[in-house]
């Protein structure tokens, strides 16, 4: 059997400014070609747990470890590569407003292994056809369809072939069918593709048809007001 990609190993984050932990005990292990969900309302730190396999934030108690690697023994250089590998779709797309569609999926290829525009725009269509994007309009993303801006964001996340890829809340401002379209091109994605997953998400429903692997969070935040 193959190591895990990633490996949290009773994971606990305390934070001084909530009376309860942000994660406790949360163990979970995500091998080559599977996809996990993290599923539970907002509050019960399922972005925590994204942070922590980004290397943004540290366990106050546990272990993780990320493509073989533990975030915290990491330098800056060490801390760029793996980020390199894992790719991150976070809420709302994060896609930059003063670019268009086709230019938010070329800038990491532009950006992190310095292809010059004609070859970045290739291998922007061969993921775009993969994904049915035919035909990107030359629009920013505010002027795009949310179900397409997502898509385009995806295609970003994906456009450097990661080994991991961290989705964070993927269907937040999607509604009726477009909900479900977009779950299913998450599950076509990671069948075609292979690319291991960590899904946050509160939709208890359609993060079924991506998965079946599902561990539950339960709301924990609770804040501690202090008076100054």
């Amino acid at each position: 059997m193959s190591a895990p990609l990633l490996w949290f190993d009773a994971v606990c984050v305390h934070d001084p400014d909530y009376a309860e932990p942000l994660l406790e005990f949360l163990r979970l292990q995500i091998r080559a070609g599977e996809a996990v969900a993290l599923v539970g309302p907002s509050g019960s730190g399922k972005s925590t747990a994204l942070a922590l396999a980004l290397g943004e934030s540290e366990p106050t108690a546990g272990a993780v470890q990320v493509l073989a690697w533990d975030p915290r023994a990491l330098d800056r250089a060490g801390l760029r590569e793996l980020r390199l590998r894992v790719g991150h779709l976070p809420q709302q797309g994060g896609l930059l407003s003063n670019l268009t569609l086709a230019d938010n999926i070329a800038l990491p290829l532009l950006f992190h292994r310095r292809l010059e525009e004609g070859a970045a725009r290739h291998e922007v269509r061969a993921l775009c056809r993969l994904l049915d994007l035919h035909e990107l309009p030359a629009v920013m993303p505010a002027l795009a369809p949310p179900l397409l801006r997502q898509a385009v964001a995806l295609a970003r996340a994906l456009i450097l072939q990661p080994t991991l890829l961290l989705i964070d809340e993927p269907d937040a401002g999607l509604g009726g069918d477009a909900q479900e379209d977009w779950w299913r091109l998450l599950w076509r994605v990671q069948q075609e593709l292979g690319v291991a997953m960590l899904v946050a998400t509160a939709d208890r429903e359609h993060v079924q048809i991506l998965t079946g692997t599902v561990v539950p969070l339960q709301k924990r935040r609770t804040a501690t007001f202090r008076l100054l």
